[in-house]
């Protein structure tokens, strides 16, 4: 008895030192796994990175972003002209936490940082499986995880603050498995500066600990505070942020206002009626293919585990929610970086539903049976999820030419080293990235005035250039930059336009503003339909008033603006002379002309107009004429649907057709000067030498008044036409002191020599009062 007692010790102690040594293996097992994986996806981002594939945009918003708070100017912000405060935005103030990281390592601790997440989040579920399901289905598990295409995406993704939601709720999870409250409402607490949207899920995570923990009080205590603190930052923080009404993405005032969610309102209050209201509305938004494979995507390869540990697997219905109910394409495709905040949900979930299938009674099977054949089936359901739909290497989906590094992109990366780093840059999508740690850096086409811009960044080989390739045509045309490299697509080119201001002017607008110069880009005649690019440099006795706006307009001889803008003052943040310039089209329906380039400023607080005087304080007005401009006749043939005109109106008249008019005032006092401009197209060669009249007839038909000339009083004869040619042909009529009474207006088409009437068009009525 002895013997055999002694002998099942050792037997037992034999049997536990071979587990201990197991489990150790798989631990190990463990750690060597998520150090492989997060040292092969941190390569491939960087590779990513040094392909110039990153998504610039976004990345460049959180690299400025951190660059600035680096140098004191926390969260600000340039590349969003709406929002001059990343957490105007977006709430990502543990963005923060990356400065120490950041001041080190520069911008790759935000090129490695989703696979950093994605292999730091997988301990958390090992901890949580392992306790539940033991170490080999744990192990299972954590391979199912870096396997998930879903996570994958998120791994190989450029940096999003939602990125921390992987982390922070999968370590939520575990401790909520646990009972842990304390560390628990750590991690939500950092997930809630994350971003805005965690907010809904720790609301969320509050009822599930409220009827599942039966912990009323912590959790009805955690839902009320999430919604306070989410009222408090869409209500009033981030509004405040950005000096506008309303949360950035529900805003129609900014560039992507109301595109998430304006189908269901335009604030917070209009999209909880429409969404407990209108099911119909919310079903068609939601209900559409693309959404629902998304789902599915999502389900495949833990389908059936995530529907057995339910209530875990539900705690992703928020983030699944908002994403869902969004209408931009790109936020809710199953490779979007909004689903992240849901990933650990579904996990931790799928371990919940293996413990209760485990719990199960299998006839013949016992638990390291039942084990080995759900781990097999884990790991089967994830190799074959991973090769058909996932973007990791050797998957169907896996697109090596995005991480290939080529003597192109070497040089690219090169060019953007080359610019200073106080440099203002405007850059192309893809390009951002690799100048991001800029304080001013602008995307094409979101600057407020080319000339602010130093260098110029574009990759004429990529999309993005394509897409906005009129915009840097237009802008390399201008005489105030030049090239700096132009090489294998590569374009660099640098701001130098004081040495090339052509024309030095002293009119001073008001106290202290002064117009010092100009350049116009072109030489001798400009034509109609061309786009008229001049450049002027302004001084001020301080930085540019904010509640000033430049007027600039072309006029001819008699007062007609031909093309006008009307903008805020270029300034430039670093210094005193400031830039400025204009963009005017140029309409092809000019006549041959001397025009006037006339500038004035008017003070919008007082809605008075500067006095603009010259450098010997003669008052010149409150316009300020500094160039004339030579306008050729655009003598192409353009249809009436190439052109604006204000009121169409068509009438035939031999070769010549009556297009439309620019609307009259319908009243006028006697003795003033009443403008009709009416517009014309030669459908073929004029055959003659025509006369428009422009008469005022009673109700009678009388003619009491009438103005006739050659188009634009007569310095465009239809002599001089071609086929094909448009004109905008302005009449004043000077009319006499004791004309009164009501009238209608009426063109008149006729022949110079025989007076013979062509063709008439009766445009409008007007009333001639006192």
């Amino acid at each position: 008895p002895a013997y055999l007692l002694v002998s099942r010790r050792s037997a037992r102690s034999h049997a536990s030192r071979q587990s201990v040594r197991f489990s150790r293996a798989l631990d190990a097992l463990f750690s060597a796994l998520v150090l492989t994986f997060f040292v092969l996806f941190a390569l491939l981002d960087i590779r990513q990175f040094q392909a110039f594939n990153n998504y610039g945009f976004d990345f460049a918003v959180f690299d400025q972003a951190l660059w600035n708070s680096l140098h004191g100017r926390l969260f600000e912000s340039s590349i969003n002209s709406d929002v001059p405060f990343l957490l105007g935005q977006h709430f990502s103030l543990l963005l923060s936490a990356l400065v120490p990281l950041y001041a080190v390592t520069r911008t790759w601790v935000l090129v490695v940082f989703p696979a950093l997440c994605v292999a730091a989040a997988a301990v958390p579920l090992y901890w949580s499986a392992r306790q539940q399901v033991g170490r080999f289905l744990a192990l299972c598990f954590a391979l199912a995880f870096f396997l998930a295409p879903s996570v994958q995406y998120r791994a190989l993704d450029q940096y999003y603050d939602v990125a921390w939601g992987i982390l922070l709720f999968m370590l939520a999870g575990f401790f909520l498995l646990r009972r842990r409250y304390t560390p628990l409402l750590v991690c939500i607490g950092l997930a809630l500066l994350a971003r805005e949207e965690m907010a809904f899920v720790a609301a969320w995570l509050g009822i599930f600990i409220a009827v599942f923990d039966r912990r009323v009080k912590i959790g009805l205590g955690l839902t009320l505070a999430s919604l306070l603190w989410l009222a408090f930052l869409l209500g009033f923080f981030m509004p405040s942020l950005g000096q506008r009404e309303g949360y950035y993405y529900l805003s129609h005032t900014t560039e992507w206002g109301g595109q998430h969610y304006g189908y269901l309102g335009s604030n917070v209050t209009e999209i909880v009626v429409t969404l407990f209201t209108r099911p119909d509305v919310v079903m068609a938004h939601v209900l559409i293919p693309e959404k629902i494979e998304a789902i599915a995507r999502f389900l495949m390869p833990l389908g059936a585990f995530c529907v057995i540990g339910g209530e875990v697997a539900m705690l992703g219905l928020p983030t699944f929610g908002y994403t869902l109910l969004s209408d931009v394409q790109g936020n809710y495709t199953f490779s979007s970086h909004l689903y992240a905040p849901a990933l650990p949900f579904l996990f931790l979930g799928a371990v919940v539903g293996a413990r209760r299938m485990l719990a199960w009674r299998a006839a013949g099977a016992n638990r390291t049976a039942r084990q080995a054949a759900l781990g097999a089936f884990i790991l089967a359901a994830s190799a074959a999820t991973y090769f058909v739909d996932a973007p990791g290497p050797l998957a169907r989906r896996f697109e090596a030419q995005r991480y290939a590094v080529t003597d192109h992109t070497r040089l690219g990366a090169t060019l953007a080293q080359t610019i200073p780093f106080d440099a203002v840059v405007l850059a192309q999508h893809e390009v951002m990235p690799h100048v991001s740690a800029r304080r001013y850096l602008y995307v094409m086409p979101g600057i407020s005035c080319w000339a602010r811009a130093d260098y110029l960044f574009a990759d004429s080989t990529r999309a993005w250039y394509d897409y906005y390739r009129p915009g840097w045509e237009s802008l390399f045309a201008r005489a105030y930059f030049e090239p700096v490299v132009q090489q294998d697509g590569w374009i660099l080119m640098r701001y130098a336009p004081r040495a090339r201001l052509e024309h030095a002017l002293d009119i001073r607008f008001g106290d202290g503003l002064a117009l010092v110069g100009y350049t116009l880009p072109f030489s001798g005649t400009i034509s109609g339909g061309q786009t008229l690019t001049p450049y002027f440099a302004w001084r001020s006795g301080e930085r540019a008033p904010a509640n000033h706006t430049v007027h600039i307009h072309l006029a001819d001889g008699r007062g007609h603006v031909w093309a006008e803008q009307v903008h805020a003052p270029c300034r430039d943040p670093r210094e005193l002379l400031w830039n400025d310039d204009a963009s005017l089209r140029l309409p092809p329906t000019m006549p041959p002309d001397e025009y006037r380039l006339i500038v004035s400023i008017l003070d919008t607080a007082t809605q008075q107009w500067l006095e603009a005087r010259d450098s010997a304080g003669t008052p010149l007005g409150a316009e300020a004429m500094v160039a004339t401009v030579r306008v050729a006749k655009n003598k192409s043939s353009f249809t009436a649907s190439e052109l604006f005109i204000e009121q169409p109106l068509f009438v035939d008249m031999r070769e010549m057709r009556f297009l439309g008019y620019v609307p009259p005032p319908r009243e006028i006092a006697r003795g003033e000067v009443l403008p009709v401009g009416v517009y014309w197209r030669a459908r073929g060669k004029p055959q003659g030498d025509y006369l428009v009249a422009v008469q005022l007839r009673d109700a009678t038909g009388r003619v009491a008044f009438e103005h006739a000339s050659r188009p634009a009083n007569g310095a465009y004869p239809t002599t001089a036409w071609d086929a094909g040619e448009v004109l905008l042909d302005w009449h004043d009529l000077a009319l006499p002191r004791e004309l009164s009474g009501a009238f209608q207006i009426v063109v008149v088409l006729r022949e110079a020599t025989s007076g013979a009437q062509i063709g008439e068009a009766a445009i409008a009525h007007i009333s001639i009062v006192d």
